[in-house]
């Protein structure tokens, strides 16, 4: 099973019996992957692979003091989130999936139905996270500089990863409450469905604020990102070069001190030339676009894995069925969870330094 199922299951609070069997099947006749065929065996390798790299960025997140900065806690928080998709997730999934009881345990399936709400919550809520973390760093500069230069500028990220998962835990929990202790007209029979029948407002309303808004804002956000980013590169490259002694005076202050003030003393006319350094010896501007290019290859695969998932079934909300798009969207979605850590530890640099010292 995959988050797109997800979707799937949620929205079709608006379909009917008949529309969710012709699509996804009958749970009454249905039987267990098995474990030979294509989907199984490609569920298995993505995840499994999904899990390993998500673990290697959060190790070196936690082992290296060099990676803990501010913005890359906003991507150590995606990967926690593809973690929880790709291996406890996917694990009660599996364990759904094999069912041989012809009726689940209710608290299992209220415990499937609330994870499997949370992580595709906590992926695209993640990635809001990240592009508004860029937003604030181009759109006001000087606010993000010095909000990130004391000593305790990693509560800030903390505190808002935190609320990010305290806020989709208090959304879910009523409806999946109500919807457990809600007696169902059909009840469950062989594995656990995700969807919240008893509450077709709910389900629906949920999938709208917790998964679609987040990922409309990262898209709608992102140009003016970029309009932003290109318009500080053209006034950078008008200012004039610093001499080659300022870049030898500022090589040699990287190792001394973070923040690096060159005076040229009493005797010359010159004011003092400041060369601002990031905490790990590159400089800030070097860093900001290294930001950047993270984010963008974030949006690239929230472009390709996610959003073909959100018009897919956004369209089957409204009665429209797109035949042989489920399995391109199955893929897709499936390929998003490799493809953030591998973004984490091939553009950012603290995470690639941390890899070499500690994993080669």
């Amino acid at each position: 099973m995959n988050n797109t199922v997800l979707f799937a299951s949620n929205l079709s609070g608006v379909w009917s019996n008949e529309t969710l069997a012709r699509i996804f099947g009958n749970s009454t006749t249905k039987t267990a992957p098995a474990p030979g065929n294509f989907q199984f065996i490609f569920s298995l390798i993505i995840n499994i692979t999904a899990t390993i790299l998500n673990a290697v960025v959060l190790f070196l997140f936690c082992k290296s003091s060099s990676v803990r900065k501010p913005f890359n806690f906003y991507l150590a928080n995606l990967c926690s989130a593809n973690l929880l998709f790709t291996s406890l997730n996917y694990a009660v999934t599996l364990i759904n999936d094999f069912l041989t009881a012809r009726y689940p345990p209710v608290l299992f399936c209220a415990f499937l139905r609330y994870l499997t709400f949370l992580s595709g919550a906590a992926i695209n809520t993640s990635h809001f996270l990240i592009a508004m973390n860029r937003l604030w760093a181009v759109v006001w500069p000087e606010s993000y500089r010095r909000s990130h230069r004391s000593s305790t500028a990693a509560r800030r990220p903390v505190i808002i990863c935190s609320a990010m998962w305290i806020y989709i835990m208090v959304w879910l929990l009523p409806g999946v409450v109500l919807d457990t202790i809600t007696p169902r007209a059909q009840p469950d029979i062989r594995r656990c469905s995700t969807r919240m029948v008893n509450l077709p407002v709910f389900g629906p309303l949920s999938v709208f604020v917790l998964l679609n808004i987040p990922i409309d804002i990262v898209l709608l956000t992102y140009p003016f990102i970029l309009f932003k980013q290109i318009v500080r590169g053209r006034g950078k490259s008008k200012t004039a070069p610093a001499t080659a002694a300022d870049s030898a005076y500022t090589r040699h202050s990287h190792r001394t001190r973070r923040f690096s003030v060159h005076t040229d003393g009493d005797t010359h006319e010159n004011p003092p030339v400041v060369r601002a350094v990031c905490c790990d010896g590159a400089p800030r501007d070097k860093r900001r676009n290294a930001n950047f290019l993270t984010l963008s290859f974030l949006i690239l695969t929230v472009l390709g894995s996610l959003f073909p998932a959100q018009i897919f079934f956004t369209a089957l909300a409204f009665g429209t069925y797109i035949p042989g798009m489920l399995e391109i969207v199955f893929i897709l979605y499936s390929l998003s969870p490799i493809l953030d850590p591998l973004i984490c530890l091939l553009t950012v640099g603290s995470f690639r330094h941390a890899f070499r010292n500690h994993c080669c």
